[in-house]
């Protein structure tokens, strides 16, 4: 039995490593098998998997904690669920008010948040980080796709001429991340990088900041001042003063290829 949300050994093969996605959308059982097995062989599997051991691979409707939307020129394009069981985290997208199905190509979707009409413009990593700046009166966005994405389509473009901020969360992905949105950046925005001042947890971010009593103020003095990153795409990066990245604490990463 797998974590909620997670891919689950399929019960109709020898199953390695687990290649079945299973869903639960009002009220129907939704599965598939990314091994090949067809709809009915997995069903009859099911059918045949003992109850209590059935019921701990289904997602509940009771793991959905928000629904975040994804707004175009015409308003709501998209929907993100978080569901959440215990310590573990997923995310699913769907047509606005249809079923958790997916279908959405992240590299088509705008940027989530609000970006206001002037001043700076933080981007940061989740939708419930850009929700935290934005209780405390900051303009803030950020990307459909997660810390790995590559492919930021044209959504940047709503970013021309602003200064943009960037708050990577307290990890190296993240900072991989932000490095990588500097990139798609250039040329399109003035950009700096937030050097958080408050010891965060690992992979904490703007929400972890502000529940730790971290100030709108404060971050007044937490930009990195200086070329500490030389982007030249966004998988190509180089440090133009490893002294200083030292100095401020920030890991450099470049050459992502």
């Amino acid at each position: 039995v797998c974590s909620k949300g997670k891919l689950v050994h399929c019960p109709s093969h020898s199953d390695e490593h687990p290649s079945l996605s299973i869903s639960y959308e009002n009220g129907k059982t939704l599965y598939h098998c990314h091994a090949g097995c067809s709809q009915a062989a997995v069903g009859l599997a099911l059918r045949e998997t003992p109850q209590d051991a059935r019921e701990g691979l289904l997602p509940h409707p009771s793991d959905l904690v928000a629904v975040y939307q994804y707004k175009g020129a015409t308003g709501v394009i998209a929907e993100k669920g978080r569901f959440q069981s215990g310590g573990t985290k997923t995310f699913k997208w769907r047509k606005p008010g249809g079923e958790w199905t997916g279908g959405i190509k992240i590299a088509e979707m705008p940027l989530f948040g609000d970006v206001g009409t002037d001043g700076p413009v933080y981007f940061v990593e989740g939708e419930k980080a850009a929700e935290a700046c934005q209780k405390h009166g900051l303009n803030a966005v950020t990307h459909a796709g997660g810390a790995g994405t590559r492919d930021f389509g044209e959504c940047m473009n709503v970013l021309q001429g602003r200064t943009v901020l960037l708050w990577p969360d307290n990890d190296a992905p993240g900072r991989e991340h932000m490095l990588r949105v500097q990139a798609s950046l250039k040329g399109i925005a003035t950009v700096h990088i937030l050097a958080i001042p408050l010891a965060l947890p690992e992979k904490g971010d703007a929400w972890d900041y502000f529940t730790m009593g971290g100030t709108v103020e404060a971050l007044q003095s937490a930009l990195i001042t200086g070329p500490v990153i030389d982007y030249l795409a966004v998988d190509s990066m180089k440090r133009d003063d490893a002294e200083q990245v030292e100095d401020e604490g920030v890991i450099a990463v470049y050459d992502f290829a």
